[in-house]
């Protein structure tokens, strides 16, 4: 950087690359990570997959808990469970909200009936595994 003095006026002049020119990290993507207990809200959960073995997430509050195994294609991947009001209260039990930054593979419930909600027809939908992020209800 060099400064030049015309009177009052004072003028930087800064380095800049040439146009078309773009700067590269040489450093790989980080790892998903969780936050910290305490910047994680009470009702949710996080889990970073593992590349190998089983994992448990439960949800916070509830005795239900999600099961699933770590494979090299889900390892480091992150999966969040965020419990919310049921969506359909006349069924009962509880909803949760499920995220991920990549595949999860299958994950297992622990107790209860699973349902996927439909939000577009405001309907529930029987499932035995979950495959995919969305929104889930538990009932007895």
């Amino acid at each position: 950087m060099q400064i030049y003095r015309a009177g009052a006026i004072i003028i930087l002049a800064l380095a800049l690359p040439a146009a078309g020119q773009v700067a590269t990290a040489g450093a790989a993507p980080a790892r998903a990570s969780c936050p910290a207990p305490g910047y994680m809200p009470a009702h949710a959960a996080c889990k970073v997959l593992p590349a190998s073995g089983t994992f448990k997430l439960t949800i916070p509050g509830t005795s239900f808990a999600l099961k699933g195994s770590g494979s090299s294609k889900v390892a480091g991947n992150e999966v969040t469970v965020t419990k919310i009001s049921a969506p359909v209260p006349s069924k009962g039990g509880f909803g949760f909200r499920l995220t991920a930054s990549g595949g999860f593979g299958s994950l297992h419930p622990s107790s209860g009936k699973v349902w996927k909600y439909n939000a577009s027809s405001n309907k529930l939908k029987s499932v035995k595994t979950i495959k995919s992020t969305g929104i889930y209800q538990v009932t007895k």
